[in-house]
């Protein structure tokens, strides 16, 4: 079961950036390593760059439900 869905917006812990989930593990793979992932992109600039990160560091904590 995946933390955050496809749309979900978050905020970055660190940064405090909020973010709009593109995607989710399910659909998203990194290519390398087969690991899951998800896809997500600044959600005030949504015509931006898409970011891709492991499923493990985005449930890990320095993501949460904004």
């Amino acid at each position: 079961m995946n933390k955050f869905k496809a749309l979900d917006r978050v905020r970055h812990i660190k940064s405090g950036n909020i973010y709009r989930i593109v995607t989710t593990s399910k659909k998203c793979k990194i290519e390398a390593t087969n690991e899951s992932a998800y896809i997500y992109r600044l959600d005030k600039d949504p015509n931006g760059t898409f970011w891709v990160r492991p499923q493990i560091e985005m449930e890990d904590g320095r993501f949460e439900l904004a």
